[in-house]
């Protein structure tokens, strides 16, 4: 049996900030799907969305509208409208677990190639007991990437006059903008084994990536009813 859930939440890192960014997400326990000595396949997903502060957003014109990157068309670079912001998600998945191991599915993504293997995180689990357990095994996979090079317009409101009548007439332009940014993404597993490291009456397991840049923290909290969760319509939650 595979059980899914999906969460997310959006994060924003200005130059030079560092912090910790969080998510969670409520479950049933893995282990209430059936006997607890089986290993139970489950795909409890959260993502962590970081704002791309080099992308364009808002009232646009040119190669955005038209798919943003290369190969967008002339008709586009002539059309003007809201463009939506640009994040680059950082996801995580707990997907299958026993008593005696834990398994997670990682893909990052990031302009900073560094920033994409599990290899430079330091990678920590813990439960509600607070017990520390460091990973068994851990390996990254395919690393891919993609290119944004393109000339953008950016349509801003650079003054505002107040008229004789009292009213305020607002004055637009457009600005340019040259992007190029290549972005970075690769996946990784992350093997956990331990005696008793997920028990039945478990309450919550967090994952932890720390980096020289950033700290990811991931907690799945085991307090979903297992009648809810194979509810009508709870396959997937955004």
């Amino acid at each position: 049996m595979r059980e899914t859930l999906v969460w997310a939440c959006v994060a924003c890192l200005g130059a030079g900030c560092v912090r910790t960014l969080t998510a969670s997400v409520h479950a049933p326990n893995p282990l209430s799907f059936h006997d607890p000595g089986q290993r139970t396949e489950v795909d409890y997903e959260m993502i962590i969305r970081i704002k791309d502060l080099k992308q364009p957003e808002g009232m646009v014109r040119g190669a955005g509208l038209g798919g943003y990157g290369p190969g967008s068309s002339a008709h586009a670079a002539l059309s003007a409208g809201y463009l939506d912001p640009h994040y680059l998600p950082q996801q995580v998945a707990l997907g299958f677990a026993s008593t005696d191991e834990v398994r997670f599915e990682i893909t990052l993504t990031d302009e900073w190639r560094e920033l994409v293997h599990i290899q430079n995180y330091r990678v920590e689990l813990r439960d509600d007991r607070g017990v520390l357990v460091r990973p068994d095994e851990n390996w990254s996979s395919a690393e891919s990437h993609r290119d944004y090079d393109t000339h953008y317009q950016a349509i801003k409101n650079f003054q505002n006059v107040r008229l004789g009548d009292g009213s305020v007439f607002a004055m637009w332009a457009p600005e340019d903008y040259y992007v190029y940014e290549r972005i970075y993404r690769a996946h990784g597993t992350v093997v956990f084994r331990r005696p008793a490291l997920l028990r039945p009456d478990t309450r919550s397991l967090t994952l932890t990536l720390t980096s020289k840049a950033r700290r990811l923290r991931f907690t799945w909290v085991f307090d979903l009813p297992l009648e809810e969760a194979r509810g009508p319509g709870i396959g997937t939650r955004l």
